[in-house]
């Protein structure tokens, strides 16, 4: 046996790390457990060997996964720890969180079928279930923990290139920013949610009553003992059991998000591979040999199988499991929802129950999302490999792509016991089927309708808000210094690489011209920091021309300009404005408990104030992409600067931004104006009209700054209409820079367009043109083909950029919109208040209609291409052209779009269905007041 074990480790040692393949077999049906559990023996040993052959195990402890390492060993769930550790942890985990469980069993044996205590405890009971099932799910499957381990060791050293590597470790980064960031969360909600029980001792010291207000207990338990005498002990156990579980959640879940983004790593490897084959800068399509492209191919198709393997192993391994805890948190969330109904004059009790109900949420959105990006990573393989020169590729070669081809047209997918897809559709129909049921739940009990419909309207959007809000937290920011420049050829257009080229021949002639000592490295570095710092001069001033001057100003104001030096500390400003008004909207919501009149008025701005929220922070977090996309603006305008009629059709829609930009800044600085002035009217009018009395002041919104508003009513009024001007120009900001995205990537299309229907001048047939004409007619082609593919790459990153902000922001609006004209009708004898309503309502529709109008643009001049290509003479070019030509049109018949989530398409008839549902929404709460 020893023997055996030595000969399988030197054979391990002695393997190439690009071909180590784990293939135990397994034993036959029928066979014997003994037999079973000595083939896992070997299985595990041979594994053993593998792993500790050649250090790998730093792999699995270097900064990108210590998180995990850390927090599985503190629960007894990591997979290489020592035995008797990881069991004594195990049953201490197990015997704390039953000693939890059991008073939670009899509270609900005590209650003797009390309906409402059994609805507040269930969600407690289901999430410990959940917990529950995680757990054990790692711990009863931890060889298939170790085996997924293990192959993410193997797939770290499959791969040389720096390319390869750099990309495996930008994915291995992205699972420590979602450990990281569902750690943070999950604990802070923790925290939030048990603080709720100190909240009676806040009041009684804020606002003190004649006796001290009664503390609750974080969850209903039955300790058999007196609660009130023994607050304190209660409440340290359940306090440490409730951190001991949510760390037990953080430690599975996080350790899932880890194993998707590295199954994503490996597709996206392969397909970088894929793209990249037969495709050299400087050298011909040739450079590589049959068998260098055969091995090339075939280690990609090596890495496609184990990408595949390793989602099929997730799904095995996880797959039953979530199809349970899926079941548990619809009924919890429904329970939550229905709980959040009745207590909504209980200030203390709704704001725990929306804590608790957020993280709920947010657990359930980041597993869907984790399996949107396995289907979306490896259904990319296949359109990487069709981007890829495949045609130029030996026959052999090509038969190995359409392995590849015919497989990842079968996206790899996360299910719920096969019955359910984990993706944001199926987040969608989550949140819809829990609603549903918190419907039901709610139609069967004799509570007011009133409260139900405050409950269904507000409840579940600020939710899947918040969430998905926190969400973008996830996202990395990295702040490149100011005299840092990258320059990558392949992004660099024809013009340009010229340019470049003229430059290199510049310094060729400079150096021989100068004597032989005085040529230096450094001479070298000064020769092109000044070409590069005259580069970088000339690419800025693009963007701040006059086309695009306002809106580099306003992005700079607020500290979104991503090639700004000072953006820290304008953001850090901005923040901490919004901030001093939000607060006071929370205690206004806080202080008016369960007033239905003031909640109505408080959620149009505060929905607002989110949305502009969201907004900021997407430039913010995605300072990046914003730079990318800009970047390619620069290249685009200096690609068609020399072309007359090209740049002619750039400048119109460059000019067309601008004058989008002008018109929105101005309209919506008016709405502000309107409903900034309302306030004013009483004043005024006591001038104009006096009466007996002073007519009463109000504040523009509804705002608690716990002193006499009467008093102090102008510092307060300056202090609101500071920050709403500083939301205002948030909102120009963020959604102008859209259009001019919109409008530039419109430009390219058009451009293309334009190109393809005017490739042949003059009456020329085919016959009658010469050889020099043939190859410019390709070129021509050619050039419009690589424009084309900016253009849909530029509409892409528009869509990955901005598209879960809209899909939040759209249904913000919908509610937004909805008690904005339930206000109007209930203020409607009241001019001044139903004025400022009226302006708001406006400035929402005009912000949905350029949003959709921007959505328009893109479909309408992207499907123009078709037409415009078949309309020029592409019978009378070559038949090598008309090939190239064919590329273009079948690619054009679906147009680029601008999604909300890739669920809602933005357009102008959906500007039209945003209406209708705003008003059916409206028509509801109307109805039931």
């Amino acid at each position: 046996m020893q023997s055996n074990l030595a000969t399988t480790s030197l054979n391990v040692g002695r393997a190439n790390p690009l071909d180590l393949q784990l293939n135990v077999t397994s034993e036959k049906k029928g066979t014997i457990s003994r037999t079973r559990d000595i083939s896992q023996r070997k299985e595990a040993q041979l594994y053993e060997c593998l792993v500790h052959s050649r250090h790998d195990m730093d792999v699995l402890q270097s900064s990108f996964y210590r998180l995990n390492n850390r927090l599985l060993s503190l629960v007894g769930l990591w997979p290489y720890q020592d035995k008797k550790s990881r069991l004594f942890r195990v049953y201490f985990v197990n015997i704390a969180v039953m000693s939890f469980n059991i008073t939670q069993i009899f509270q609900l044996y005590t209650s003797k079928g009390d309906f409402d205590i059994i609805v507040e405890v269930i969600p407690t009971v289901a999430t410990m279930i959940n917990v529950a099932i995680k757990y054990h799910t790692y711990h009863i499957g931890i060889f298939n923990i170790r085996k997924l381990l293990d192959k993410m060791i193997v797939d770290w050293k499959m791969w040389n290139s720096k390319e390869e590597v750099e990309i495996m470790r930008r994915y291995a980064e992205e699972g420590r920013l979602y450990t990281l960031a569902y750690t943070i969360y999950i604990y802070v909600s923790t925290v939030l949610f048990l603080s709720t029980s100190f909240i009676p001792l806040v009041l009684d010291v804020i606002v003190p009553l004649n006796e001290s207000r009664p503390l609750q207990p974080v969850v209903l338990g039955e300790y058999f003992v007196d609660q009130e005498k023994h607050f304190y002990p209660i409440y340290c156990h359940m306090v440490f059991t409730i951190l001991l579980s949510m760390t037990a959640l953080i430690a599975a879940d996080s350790q899932f998000f880890v194993f998707t983004c590295h199954a994503c790593g490996v597709f996206s490897v392969v397909g970088f591979r894929l793209e990249r084959l037969m495709k050299d800068a400087g050298r011909s399509i040739n450079y590589l040999g049959p068998k260098e492209s055969f091995k090339y191919v075939a280690l990609s198709i090596k890495g496609h199988s184990r990408a595949i393997e390793f989602a099929n192993l997730i799904e095995s391994s996880f797959s039953t499991p979530l199809l349970i805890q899926c079941g548990i948190n619809i009924a919890c969330l429904s329970v939550s929802l229905y709980r959040m109904t009745t207590l909504i004059e209980m200030s203390a009790e709704v704001l725990r129950y929306v804590a608790f109900l957020i993280a709920q949420l947010f657990h359930i959105f980041c597993i869907c999302y984790s399996g949107q990006r396995i289907i979306d990573h490896s259904s990319e393989t296949h359109s990487k490999a069709y981007n890829g020169l495949w045609y130029e590729a030996p026959i052999k070669t090509r038969k190995l792509l359409l392995l590849v081809f015919r497989r990842s047209l079968e996206p790899s997918q996360l299910t719920g016991g096969k019955v359910f897809v984990f993706c944001l559709k199926g987040f969608s129909t989550i949140v819809q089927t829990s609603t549903s049921y918190f419907m039901v739940l709610s139609s069967g009990c004799t509570r007011n309708q009133r409260l139900q419909s405050v409950g269904e309207t507000r409840t579940p959007s600020l939710s899947q808000g918040r969430t998905r809000k926190t969400c973008k937290k996830m996202l990395t920011t990295i702040n490149y210094p100011a005299f840092k420049i990258t320059l990558t050829l392949e992004n660099v257009d024809t013009t340009e690489r010229c340019n470049m080229q003229s430059d290199q021949r510049c310094y060729e002639y400079f150096m021989r011209n100068r004597p032989v000592g005085e040529t230096s490295l450094s001479l070298l570095e000064e020769f092109f920091a000044i070409a590069l710092l005259s580069c970088l001069c000339n690419n800025m001033d693009i963007l701040e021309q006059r086309f695009y001057k306002l809106n580099y100003r306003l992005l700079s104001f607020l500290g979104l300009w991503p090639y700004q030096k000072s953006r820290v500390r304008h953001m850090y400003i901005m923040n901490i404005a919004l901030w001093s008004f939000h607060i006071t909207q929370v205690f206004a919501l806080f202080t008016f408990t369960g007033e239905f009149g003031v909640i109505a008025e408080c959620i149009p701005i505060w929905v607002t104030s989110i949305n502009i929220g969201i907004k900021y922070h997407t430039y913010n977090l995605g300072v990046i992409n914003v730079k990318a996309l800009l970047d390619d603006m620069i290249a685009d305008w200096k690609m068609w600067r020399y072309k007359k009629e090209e740049s002619e059709i750039m400048v119109k829609f460059a000019e067309m931004a601008r004058i989008y930009t002008l018109i929105y800044a101005i309209y919506l600085y008016i709405a502000m104006g309107g409903f900034l002035l309302a306030t004013l009217v009483p004043p005024i009018m006591d001038m104009v009209i006096p009466l007996n009395e002073s007519r009463s002041t109000k504040l523009p919104v509804v705002s608690e700054y716990f002193i006499d508003q009467n008093k102090y009513f102008y510092p307060i009024y300056a202090h609101v209409s500071i920050i709403i001007t500083i939301l205002v120009t948030i909102i120009i900001a963020a959604d102008t820079q859209l259009m001019v995205f919109s409008c530039h990537v419109s430009a390219l299309f058009a451009v293309v367009g334009f190109r393809l229907e005017h490739y042949l001048k003059g009456n020329i047939t085919l016959e009658e043109m010469s050889d020099r004409q043939r190859e410019e007619c390709y070129k021509h082609i050619t050039l419009s083909i690589k424009t084309h593919e900016r253009a849909i790459q530029f509409a892409n990153r528009i869509e990955s950029l901005f598209s879960y902000s809209l899909l939040l922001q759209c249904g913000f609006n919908v509610v937004c919109m909805s008690t904005s004209l339930y206000q109007i009708v209930i203020l409607l004898g009241k001019s001044a208040e139903a004025l400022k309503f009226i302006s708001f309502v406006f400035a929402q529709l005009f912000h949905l209609f350029c949003a959709s109008y921007s959505g328009q643009q893109i479909i309408d001049h992207s499907s123009e291409v078709y037409y415009k290509a078949y309309s020029g003479f592409w019978y009378e070019i070559p038949v090598k052209v008309r090939k190239l030509l064919i590329l273009v049109m079948r690619r054009s018949l679906e147009p680029s779009r601008l999604t909300a989530g890739k669920l809602f398409v933005f357009c102008l008839e959906s500007f039209s269905t945003i209406l209708q549902t705003s008003t059916s929404y409206f028509m509801v709460l109307s109805s039931v007041q």
